[in-house]
């Protein structure tokens, strides 16, 4: 099926848009992951320090800037770093988020010009490879200190791309705010796995800059930041237990909790259709509990099925003019029974009895 434009609206959405920011999707439970995770890399990364917001002529030099979507002008990363290192101290750091051409670009091809609106254009976020941040920290005294790609379920266009329903996804994402099996893991496939990813795997990443000149630390990141590359790169993504430092089995453990309801499975059964499709000879059974696992191929079987049952029903007559008559199609109306006599007699899969 050929996913929907970015800004189409359907009956199953009643007519609402899926963000109305400069974001794939948004709702008051992405926006309450979103500050989950931002909080947390704040806290580990100003740590003893007291934060402050990034402000024009301060008089003060500050020990830590939190700079979360805080761009002063459109588009002007430079003179928000230019701002921070006047007004850090020494070894002072500052947390802002950044936007990955990287990911877009192998979404939607290489000039911005065929990227969707939402992908080219957030007054507040910078579009900003890492190589050109590591460039603008040299330039400025400043060390790389961390970077943690995030939002892969809410600003993630390879998603985005695989999702048949993309109001369902987002109603699902909604269910963030009060289920706390699914928030429990959203966050941790945002800190445990996607943080640890390189930056063409979301639409955005987290970077903590230190005070503290150090051109050879920030080379070793431009290496570090091209293996990572290398990994998702890979059809199998041969070495990432390396990458999440954790191997299927922990992996299958930590999750097993949160996956014990339908809800956190269905959002997972999701994820692992697009993960099929762009990395198709990645095995994630084995980063599963056997239960959560058996729920997958269950569901899997019985979407092949669905699928080819329905490409059976409404293709059987594929010349519209003898669909039709009198401008009405006629065919569309035996579908359903169609569709039911296949299940019973052919896939086996029905006894016919209707509750």
């Amino acid at each position: 099926m050929n996913p929907q434009p970015l800004d189409e609206k359907d009956w199953s959405a009643n007519h609402l848009a899926l963000s109305e920011g400069p974001q794939l999707f948004d709702n008051p439970g992405i926006a309450r992951l979103r500050r989950a995770v931002e909080d947390d890399f704040a806290a580990r990364h100003l740590a003893g320090r007291v934060a402050v917001e990034p402000t024009a002529g301060a008089r003060e030099a500050w020990d830590g800037v939190r700079a979360f979507a805080a761009l002063p002008a459109p588009g002007d990363l430079a003179q928000l770093l230019d701002r921070c290192t006047e007004g850090l101290r020494p070894e002072g750091r500052v947390v802002l988020d950044l936007r990955s051409p990287a990911h877009w670009q192998a979404a939607f091809g290489e000039s911005p010009a065929a990227w969707p609106e939402r992908g080219r254009d957030d007054p507040a976020v910078a579009l900003c490879s890492p190589a050109a941040l590591l460039a603008a920290a040299d330039a400025r005294g400043l060390s790389l200190v961390a970077l943690e790609p995030y939002a892969g379920l809410w600003d993630n266009a390879l998603l985005y791309l695989r999702l048949e329903r993309r109001f369902k996804w987002l109603r699902l994402l909604s269910w963030l705010d009060s289920d706390e099996a699914l928030f429990g893991l959203a966050l941790q496939l945002e800190q445990k796995v996607l943080a640890r990813l390189g930056t063409s795997a979301s639409g955005r990443y987290l970077v903590a800059l230190e005070k503290r000149r150090d051109p050879a630390g920030n080379a070793a990141w431009a290496e570090r930041l091209a293996a990572r590359e290398a990994v998702l790169a890979a059809p199998s993504l041969a070495g990432i237990e390396a990458l999440l430092e954790q191997g299927p089995e922990a992996f299958a453990a930590q999750t097993a909790g949160p996956l014990g309801s339908l809800r956190t499975r269905h959002v997972l059964f999701l994820l692992q259709q697009a993960l099929a499709f762009h990395r198709p000879d990645f095995a994630l059974e084995p980063w599963l509990a056997p239960e959560v696992a058996e729920q997958l191929r269950r569901w899997q079987r019985a979407q092949a099925i669905d699928s080819r049952n329905m490409a059976i029903a409404r293709g059987w007559v594929v010349e519209p003019m003898l669909r039709q008559r009198q401008g009405v199609d006629l065919v569309s109306g035996l579908e359903y029974h169609l569709a039911t006599a296949l299940l019973r007699d052919y896939f086996k899969t029905h006894s016919g009895v209707s509750s």
